[in-house]
C-alpha cells in the first residue's frame, strides 16, 4: 500500500486504477491494514507529521 504525505493539496484526488483513497490523520493510520513488510512505514509516516 503506498503512503503519501501531502502537506498542500488543491482539487480532489482520483484513483486511476480502482484503488480506494482515504484522507487520514496520523493518529488514524493504525486502523489501516498493511502487509507485514510495510508496517515500518506507519511509524515513519507518523514521525514525518
Amino acid at each position: 500500500m503506498p503512503l503519501f504525505l501531502c502537506r498542500v493539496w488543491q482539487g480532489e484526488p482520483t484513483a486511476m486504477e480502482g484503488q480506494t483513497l482515504a484522507w487520514a490523520h496520523a493518529d488514524e493510520i493504525d486502523q489501516y491494514a498493511m502487509p507485514p513488510a510495510d508496517i515500518g512505514l506507519k511509524e515513519a509516516f507518523k514521525k514525518a507529521l
